[in-house]
């Protein structure tokens, strides 16, 4: 069986890797054209947990135990992680696990892919941006939010399904801290992700929320606020802009991934949690889903696998996002972080991926009463206090 992946960022390229080490022919596809992947780069323990060999000391990386939250009012709160977030060059990453692959026995080919086609005997033809024409039995698309392999089977992906992210690289500059600020109307939040050689700083919020001019502007405004003078001049750093997917439900209700010969991996899949904006620790597991599909096909389709793995957790915040990033409870959200420590454990969880999405409300609220109530008894104690400082002083 001749298998093509087209992508070799983390999906793709741990794809190749695990089918090439069970010693299936792969051919890798990728074109190294970009110099650096445009987002944070941090993968939570969740992702560490499902590739333990990204923890190589040859790989660099920025290890972060410490997030600092900034609500709209300005308010802050900073949280000790007790899993910290390992930030990565994504240029570094990306050819770290490309080399693992082939290393592994796949076969990369350092082009774009320009078209796919039906082939004799239900194959699939792809032809690269030199004129190679090649025949396959499977094909993936791990090949981004505007990906070859949906396009071509699927259509485009939609503008309600897709975010705009934006920012700077800032050369030379870096942090102890991953700091995360919210802001009113803007379903999303701006981001600071210190990497070993520079920080990166963004935006993100749906596409179409509002023009790419007033992203810039309150980016760069975000940029000359951060703390202790890590940001200066914008027209000193390196711009960057993407977008970013998230699930598409079909006329059942499904998300799909796969068809006659074809799947879907990562940022192609819609595999992003709609409000970090996070993907790197789903494309991990879609490509260790796919992979097994293909390796242990008695154990079920990828199509069944994955729906058992995701649908659930993204759809929920999906539909949720627009309460999530009401400025009314992220104020809550970083005033009660800053007051309680119960609030930060969980936040440290939610950041670690070992709180689902489906019981976070309910235990921040389980945390929040008893921090609410003695907010309470302390302003009723301050004012019982006062009161009384007026009888004596009247009486006196």
């Amino acid at each position: 069986m001749e298998i093509a992946i087209i992508g070799g960022g983390p999906a793709g390229a741990l794809a190749a890797d695990i089918l090439a080490r069970a010693g299936r022919h792969v051919t890798l596809y990728h074109d190294d054209a970009r110099p650096e992947k445009p987002c944070g780069g941090g993968i939570p323990w969740r992702g560490l947990r499902q590739a333990p060999f990204l923890l190589d000391a040859s790989l660099e990386r920025k290890v972060v135990s410490r997030l600092l939250l900034i609500a709209p009012s300005g308010a802050r709160a900073e949280i000790a992680l007790d899993e910290p977030v390992h930030v990565f060059s994504r240029r570094a990453l990306d050819a770290f696990l490309r080399r693992r692959a082939v290393a592994a026995g796949a076969r990369l080919v350092p082009r774009h892919v320009g078209r796919i086609e039906p082939a004799p005997g239900g194959r699939l033809a792809l032809t690269d941006a030199a004129g190679e024409r090649r025949l396959f039995h499977r094909v993936a698309g791990a090949d981004g939010a505007d990906s070859l392999v949906r396009r071509t089977f699927l259509g485009r992906r939609p503008p309600r399904a897709l975010s705009q992210a934006l920012g700077w690289y800032v050369r030379g500059r870096t942090d102890h801290r991953l700091i995360i600020r919210f802001e009113s109307g803007l379903q999303g939040y701006q981001w600071s992700f210190p990497r070993p050689d520079h920080l990166a700083v963004g935006i993100c919020a749906p596409l179409g929320r509002g023009p790419a001019a007033d992203l810039w502007r309150r980016c760069a405004r975000f940029l000359g606020e951060l703390p202790d003078g890590l940001g200066d001049d914008p027209s000193r750093h390196v711009r960057y802009a993407a977008l970013i997917p998230a699930p598409i439900l079909d006329r059942r209700g499904r998300v799909v991934v796969e068809g006659d010969g074809w799947a879907l991996l990562g940022d192609a899949a819609g595999a992003v949690d709609p409000l970090t904006r996070e993907g790197i620790h789903y494309a991990l597991e879609t490509a260790a889903l796919w992979t097994r599909s293909i390796l242990e096909p008695a154990d079920g389709s990828y199509a069944a696998r994955f729906a058992a793995a995701f649908p659930r957790e993204l759809l929920w915040a999906a539909a949720r996002a627009p309460r999530f990033f009401d400025p009314a409870f992220t104020e809550r959200v970083v005033h009660y972080a800053d007051s309680s420590a119960a609030i930060r454990s969980v936040m440290s969880d939610l950041v670690a991926g070992r709180q689902p999405y489906a019981t976070l409300k309910r235990r921040l609220l389980k945390c929040a009463l008893p921090l609410s109530l003695s907010l309470v008894a302390r302003r009723l104690t301050g004012r019982r206090a006062a009161a009384h400082m007026v009888r004596r002083r009247g009486a006196a």
